[in-house]
């Protein structure tokens, strides 16, 4: 009996040395070096990108202050002109040294040959590279509009230098609470710290601080997290978690059956936060030393 005592015993104290193994909750001490990692990534792949844009927007026309239709169709094709050649591309000229037009008045854009790979924008980098740079103050929202309108327009480039990550994008250019929410996924951000990330990326200029869309967003995300909490609700058993945590120590010491039943209870042994583990060890070191007290004092009574 000892010796049955002294092995359950080791086995319940090997579960609370190993309980960092079995953790696959989300430690929330990690949520700001998280967050702090995803802003410097999103830092260093947008730096070159912006000084890129922000160094020629001194051509980008303001947005006319009437709606003079003269006016508004120069700054439509000041912004035209811009975005193309941030794309590669160069008004086609007739003999003349005239834009050439198209059949509905629209100037026609050829691929220029002086232009710089390493310098083409892709559409989708060069709106997000604009956003920021309206983030940052340094373009205003209607000057925003007649790019976005001009970008839209425009012939997606061949041979695109500069092309932005698509999840920094999603993030930049997110423009209603589920499309946010899925970029924070994509940024590998999880639910529970959305909000605090959000909060941080637009301080830091990345995410728009649109009041809706952020308000929305946190609905979101609190909707969300009220559903999962539901679903994850009473799951599993003090039997079903101890099972867990057994089949889990069968598994890394090569004791299991390899049947499909062994790897499910594994798994749902590596689905329980730390704390919790813990717990049941602890319970399972007080059951054993308890049993052991007992057995020990019958023994000296007989």
């Amino acid at each position: 009996m000892k010796k049955v005592i002294a092995m359950l015993l080791t086995l319940v104290m090997a579960v609370s040395f190993c309980i960092p193994s079995f953790a696959s909750g989300f430690d929330p001490s990690q949520i700001p070096g998280m967050i702090t990692g995803v802003i410097d990534t999103v830092k260093q792949a947008v730096q070159g990108v912006v000084a890129e844009v922000e160094a020629t927007i001194a051509a980008v026309p303001a947005a006319p202050q009437t709606d003079d239709e003269a006016a508004v169709k120069e700054f439509e094709l000041g912004c035209e002109k811009w975005v193309n050649a941030r794309l590669g591309f160069t008004a086609d000229l007739d003999e003349s040294g005239e834009p050439k037009v198209d059949e509905n008045g629209n100037i026609v854009y050829i691929p220029d040959p002086n232009a710089e790979p390493t310098k083409v924008f892709t559409r989708e980098s060069l709106s997000a590279a604009v956003q920021l740079l309206v983030n940052q103050g340094k373009l205003t929202v209607e000057q925003q509009a007649g790019i976005e309108k001009a970008i839209k327009k425009a012939t997606p480039p061949a041979n695109a230098g500069i092309k932005l990550p698509e999840n920094v994008v999603a993030l930049i250019l997110a423009d209603t609470a589920q499309e946010l929410v899925d970029a924070l996924t994509a940024n590998k951000i999880p639910l529970n710290a959305m909000k605090a990330a959000l909060k941080a990326l637009v301080a830091a200029k990345v995410v728009r601080n649109d009041e809706q869309l952020l308000n929305d967003t946190y609905a979101l995300i609190d909707e969300l997290s009220k559903k999962d909490a539901e679903a994850n609700k009473g799951e599993g058993g003090l039997k079903d978690k101890i099972s867990g945590v057994i089949n889990t120590i069968k598994d890394k010491l090569g004791l299991g059956g390899g049947s499909g039943d062994d790897a499910s209870n594994s798994e749902a042994g590596m689905k329980d936060p730390t704390g919790d583990v813990a717990i049941y060890s602890v319970l399972g070191v007080a059951a054993v030393a308890g049993a052991a007290l007992v057995l020990t004092r019958k023994k000296k009574e007989n």
